[in-house]
């Protein structure tokens, strides 16, 4: 009897042993699955952080277009304006030019005329 209670003793002890054994192999599986799991998701946010400074940057740098596009058109404008006015400007100096050279022109005939007029009444 003395010998079937050790034997029973040992078995439950070994028992108990396999048991804690396999507690711990599944504890350290799950604490290896949980760090797996987490650094899934710290990838997976690095990723999608990345990923959002990208696009950011790409309508930072878009943007950056879009005014550098803007300005160019604006001085573009206020060159054809200022080559607009020079045009005006330069025409209409053009057209007064012309007209002193008129009225130049029919006062030297006039005052030939007149010297003309005088030279026969004169003779």
């Amino acid at each position: 009897v003395a010998e079937e209670m050790r034997v029973a003793e040992e078995k439950r002890v070994e028992e108990e042993k396999r048991l804690e054994e396999e507690k711990r192999v599944a504890e350290e599986k799950r604490v290896a699955e949980d760090k797996r799991m987490l650094e899934e998701k710290r990838v997976a946010q690095e990723k999608r952080v990345a990923e959002e400074m990208r696009v950011a940057e790409e309508m930072r740098v878009a943007e950056e277009m879009r005014v550098a596009e803007e300005k160019r058109v604006e001085e573009e404008k206020r060159l054809e304006e200022e080559k607009r006015v020079a045009e005006e400007k330069r025409v209409a100096e053009d057209k007064r030019m012309l007209e002193e050279k008129r009225v130049a022109q029919e006062k030297r005939l006039a005052e030939e005329m007149r010297v003309e007029e005088e030279k026969r009444v004169a003779e």
